[in-house]
């Protein structure tokens, strides 16, 4: 039986062990791949790399891609339209978050694969509204700049959005 005082110890390696491994990873990670050297050190660290999605170049602040957002509006059996915004019904800190987060971009980026499942769980999900269709909306940003965010505007306010209806599926009866 291991003591207290190794099983200690071990766990302390194991941990830095660790710590030593990620840091290298990170110092990797964004390095060149002009140099043989550097591929080299960096093939052991790939794995790792590859299933956290650590792999960014040097400029991987200059290049901030645009927000997109999901929307849906349901057409109730009266004629009035209901606007939700799902990634809303949820904080950041959500332990959920992430998981709804990646279903709405699987929807955004394949809404012929996802669309449909999508929308009949939101017609299910609003019965209430007596629900005859959905549009599935794509919210994308356009131009916003540090200036607009500093006058008090968002990035997915409308003047700064386009929006590109991405399908429509009628709810069942």
């Amino acid at each position: 039986m291991i003591s207290k005082k190794l099983r200690g110890r071990l766990i302390y390696l194991a941990m830095s062990l660790f710590v030593g491994w990620h840091t290298m990873a990170m110092i990797l990670a964004p390095a060149p791949d002009d140099n043989s050297t550097i591929e080299s050190l960096r093939f052991p660290f790939q794995p790792y790399l590859s299933f956290f999605k650590l792999q960014n170049t040097w400029a991987f602040f200059d290049d901030i891609s645009r927000s997109h957002q999901l929307r849906y509006v349901i057409n109730d059996a009266a004629g009035k339209q209901h606007t939700f915004v799902p990634i809303d019904d949820f904080e950041w800190f959500h332990p959920r978050y992430n998981w709804f987060k990646i279903t709405y971009w699987a929807v955004m980026e394949s809404p012929e694969l996802y669309g449909e499942h999508f929308a009949m769980s939101s017609c299910r999900r609003h019965a209430e509204l007596k629900p005859a269709s959905i549009d599935l909306l794509l919210v994308q940003e356009n131009d916003f700049r540090p200036e607009d965010l500093l006058r008090g505007h968002r990035p997915l306010d409308p003047q700064f959005t386009m929006v590109n209806m991405l399908m429509r599926v009628d709810c069942p009866k």
